[in-house]
């Protein structure tokens, strides 16, 4: 590939030049005149030189291909030799469907000259042609092209993640796209403290799943198989963003909070990670409310009880997260009311249908919001709004790990 050059046909034997541009600098080329009517070849070690991706601009004088995030680029031509007499048209075709035609450079000085600038709308890699001509005085121009690739920039990272799953009837799913209130709230009290710690730089996403309610769980014909499934689904989704998030921004402190069947898929993701703890890198902190997955004493959450052979929850000895818990590298908070009969704190564990229970649970079933406080335990972690109740302890807990 040529590097562009115009020359008089009037110039004597041999040009030396020495170009430095931002960009790099190009080592000493020569031109010999060829006589009346030919084209001289410049030779330069530069001539397939490329500049190293950057954000700088990309200037296009010594280097035939440049990487940028930044979108806009330059490219000039250079002259040497007598051209006061002559008049030079260029045409330049980015390789984006847009062109820059009939540039046109009346007698330019000895050296580099901008022909004109371009910005480019998408990250790919493009070819400049540039073409031209002498209309006018006994000068020669030599054709050339340049490889622009436009990369994207990296990732803005926050310094803390918190990523919030919902529970049973709730959302952000794509029937009910409100954000679980414990969840919101939690994120209130995350951001609150956060800001009172000092640290502004922090993200806090709500992950998508399908809503599932009580009457689709206790449906006949599988509804409980599908509740698994559900719960196994999200939990692999759930562990896929953990690692992307981690491997897009390793400095990035990644934390959890999850409610009800939020905290069940996290136990069920914190299981799956037993095989490859590596993938657990990053997570610093989880908050858990209302865990059916909960164990303490004679205590235990819904699911625990009532599948204990296949419940994707902790071992019962390693709850709420895994052992030895000195390799592990982030702490985790569970809470659970007392007699919320989902995690089970204050019924014995010993037995499942114990009437009080299932009162409670009755109550649940029919008291699908905390509006009627005190109704049913498992909705009150988010009783007293921001900054009160539990989820203005698990906010400070993540605070404090982010």
């Amino acid at each position: 590939m040529k590097r562009l050059f115009v020359r008089s046909r009037s110039l004597p034997l041999i040009v030396a030049l020495a170009v430095i541009t931002a960009m790099c600098t190009v080592s000493t080329a020569s031109a010999a005149s060829p006589g009346t009517g030919g084209v001289a070849v410049i030779h330069t070690a530069a001539a397939s030189r490329s500049a190293a991706a950057s954000s700088a601009p990309c200037n296009f004088q010594a280097v035939q291909t440049c990487q940028s995030t930044d979108p806009t680029v330059t490219v000039s031509a250079y002259y040497y030799g007598d051209t006061s007499a002559c008049t030079f048209v260029w045409n330049i075709d980015w390789g984006d469907s847009h062109s820059t035609p009939n540039l046109v450079v009346n007698g330019p000085a000895d050296g580099w000259s901008v022909l004109s600038q371009h910005t480019y709308a998408a990250p790919n890699t493009y070819t400049i042609l540039i073409t031209g001509q002498v209309t006018d005085g006994s000068c020669a121009e030599s054709d050339f092209s340049r490889t622009f690739t436009l990369t994207s920039p990296p990732p803005k990272c926050p310094t803390a993640f918190l990523l919030g799953i919902h529970g049973m009837n709730e959302g952000p799913s794509d029937t009910k796209p409100a954000v679980s209130a414990t969840i919101a709230e939690t994120f209130t009290a995350f951001d609150s403290d956060t800001t009172k710690l000092g640290n502004n730089a922090v993200k806090q996403v709500a992950l998508p799943y399908k809503t599932i309610t009580i009457g689709n769980f206790l449906a006949p014909n599988d509804g409980t198989v599908n509740g698994l499934k559900t719960v196994d689904d999200t939990a692999n989704t759930l562990l896929n963003d953990v690692k992307a998030s981690h491997k897009q921004c390793p400095s990035t402190r990644i934390l959890l909070a999850g409610y009800s069947m939020g905290a069940w898929i996290i136990n069920d993701m914190l299981t799956k990670m037993l095989a490859k703890p590596g993938d657990w890198a990053g997570i610093k902190g989880i908050e858990l409310y209302g865990d059916p997955c909960y164990i303490s004493g004679s205590y235990k959450g819904l699911v625990r009880e009532t599948y204990p052979d296949l419940n994707h929850c902790m071992l019962d000895s390693w709850y709420p997260y895994p052992e030895p818990a000195n390799s592990v590298p982030f702490k985790v908070q569970s809470q659970c009311y007392y007699h919320d009969p989902i995690c089970g704190r204050g019924f014995t564990g010993k037995n499942l249908f114990d009437k009080q229970r299932l009162f409670t649970l009755a109550q649940c079933n029919y008291t699908p919001s905390p509006s009627k406080a005190g109704a049913c335990p498992h909705f009150n972690y988010e009783v007293g709004g921001p900054g009160k109740g539990e989820t203005a302890k698990g906010g400070k807990f993540l605070a404090q790990h982010a």
